[in-house]
């Protein structure tokens, strides 16, 4: 009896892991998109404060994951946010790949990053994550 008991309960165990299953993808995927929104935020409210702070920055996206930040004559201040792999960051629904400040925190041209984007765009613009919620980008 208590062996048919110990096959039972091991039975429902794994009937309940293999429902489980499916869901931790979900949260795995939810906790990735999570973490790419907050680097692309944080990565955002830098590069506009440092565009004031040394008269323009440049954000851009290298290698697929990674958003680099450049401010300042000769590229004084530089950092870089991870994203996680395979993630795909859209602005304005179209896919990300650098974004100019002047020293007035605008979205402009420069040498690094060519802008369609201008000061009559800012109040529409929205991020887009690995086909997440669009989120403000400027808070």
């Amino acid at each position: 009896m208590n062996f048919i008991t110990v096959l039972v309960a091991l039975a429902i165990t794994a009937i309940l892991a293999a429902i489980a299953v499916p869901d931790i993808g979900s949260i795995i995927q939810s906790s990735e998109n999570a973490s790419a929104q907050r680097a692309v935020y944080s990565a955002w409210n830098t590069a506009t404060a440092d565009a004031i702070k040394y008269s323009g920055a440049t954000l851009l996206l290298s290698n697929g994951n990674q958003l680099r930040l450049t401010a300042g004559e000769s590229s004084a201040t530089q950092e870089t946010w991870h994203l996680p792999a395979n993630t795909s960051v859209l602005l304005n629904g179209k896919p990300f790949s650098c974004l100019g400040w002047n020293g007035n925190a605008v979205p402009s041209t420069t040498t690094t990053c060519q802008t369609s984007i201008t000061t009559s765009t800012i109040p529409a613009f929205t991020i887009s994550i690995q086909g997440g919620p669009n989120v403000p980008a400027i808070p």
